[in-house]
């Protein structure tokens, strides 16, 4: 919320905003489904680094789920709280897939030796 003349009025760039989250959130569920179908199986055999995996597929599934939700629901005092650990958990998912991805390399270099 901003100042507007008359009175606290909705930031113009929160529209725009939401939409571009939107888009971006529809092309990570295309990229989510592509990996549950080619990576995780064949890394799921490997078991290596399964609790970094299974937290990033369970991160991903909330964020999907919690967006539904917020989509949705129509309860405020629900809402206010999905909409909190929706975005904690957001913020976190770049950390985690980091994470992963990380120590995926490292996995891999000290195989080679």
């Amino acid at each position: 919320m901003v100042e507007g003349d008359f009175g606290p009025e909705k930031h113009p760039w929160q529209f725009p905003v939401l939409m571009l989250h939107g888009a971006s959130a529809f092309m990570v569920m295309f990229f989510f489904g592509f990996v549950m179908a080619s990576h995780v199986p064949v890394a799921w055999k490997l078991k290596k680094i399964r609790a970094l995996g299974i937290l990033l597929v369970s991160a991903v599934s909330f964020q999907i789920i919690s967006a539904y939700l917020l989509y949705y629901l129509a309860n405020e005092t629900v809402r206010d709280v999905i909409a909190n650990l929706h975005a904690a958990v957001g913020f976190s998912l770049p950390i985690i897939l980091t994470i992963h991805i990380v120590h995926a390399i490292r996995s891999r270099q000290q195989a080679k030796k």
